[in-house]
């Protein structure tokens, strides 16, 4: 409870925590933690007054807009609100702030109001770290991982703040570090996209231990694809398949989080299938399950 209170801790970290000295030899400790620290990302703090700015912006009449747009999506106000999402008004975009493991702000994503676009802040460390670890981690040893800042904020506001997003399909040796460090289970909520066109010299299909020969690329369903990555990543973790039922992935073909409603995303989340459970269900483009 100690470590809890003073370093702000979850359960699964203090226990950590606690291993680490308690097997630790006499020496290896300052060693040890020199090699952390000399591994550890670095951050470049990013100015608060153009967040803020936007941020205000928002919530004026120059944001009405955008405030439509993003109610549209399904966010509520205090949603809005937590997480400081702002707007642009000259690129038309509306803005969420990125912050490193401390909390410390090191950047944003842009997204257009008109079309799916992405205009970030510049050098986002988005392969540093997983957006929103800094409050997921104060939330216990649960974590769920899903691929975009408003996935996550859908989930958030669905009632569980216990989620990151990756903001794309790789999963770094940062992101799997500070994960494997940090919770002890992990659900994955990823998009349940259709695959994609096959494609000629396809690296990923190059890069498969197996090498090149033989491999023929049949398309890639990114959201599938990185949940597989977090799998083979961290096979000592309990992972777990978010998942409308046992027969159905999400429900009325919803890709991700924000195609649901809050209740269906409750429903994902309580539900989810082991690792298991999920291979066994062999689930393929032709079997895109749908909910009545």
């Amino acid at each position: 409870m100690l470590l809890l209170r003073l370093k702000g801790l979850n359960p699964f970290e203090a226990r950590r925590t606690i291993r680490k000295y308690a097997t630790a030899r006499p020496g290896t400790s300052r060693l040890a933690e020199l090699r952390e620290q000399r591994e550890a990302p670095t951050f470049v703090p990013f100015p608060i007054e153009p967040v803020d700015r936007m941020k205000e912006e928002l919530w004026s009449p120059n944001g009405a807009i955008a405030m439509n747009y993003l109610m549209g999506r399904g966010f509520e106000e205090e949603t809005l609100n937590y997480f400081d999402v702002g707007f642009s008004s000259k690129k038309n975009m509306t803005i969420v702030p990125m912050h490193d493991p401390d909390g410390i702000l090191v950047g944003f994503i842009g997204r257009s109001i008109l079309e799916k676009e992405f205009k970030n802040s510049d050098n986002l460390p988005k392969s540093k770290t997983a957006w929103n670890f800094h409050r997921a981690r104060r939330h216990g040893e649960t974590v769920i991982v899903c691929e975009s800042s408003f996935d996550a904020m859908r989930i958030h506001q669905a009632g569980y703040p216990n989620v990151v997003a990756l903001l794309g399909g790789h999963f770094s040796e940062f992101h799997k570090e500070q994960l494997s460090k940090t919770f002890s289970r992990i659900i994955i909520m990823t998009d349940f996209d259709k695959r994609g066109n096959p494609r000629p010299n396809c690296r990923r299909c190059f890069n498969l231990p197996a090498g090149a020969d033989g491999v023929k690329c049949v398309g890639h369903r990114p959201g599938r694809d990185l949940g597989w990555s977090i799998v083979k990543g961290m096979p000592n973790k309990r992972i777990f398949w978010a998942a409308y039922d046992d027969e159905c992935v999400y429900p009325h073909g919803a890709k991700d989080a924000g195609d649901m409603t809050d209740e269906e995303i409750r429903t994902c989340l309580k539900n989810a299938v082991s690792t298991l459970a999920y291979t066994r269900w062999a689930v393929e483009d032709a079997d895109l399950l749908v909910a009545s």
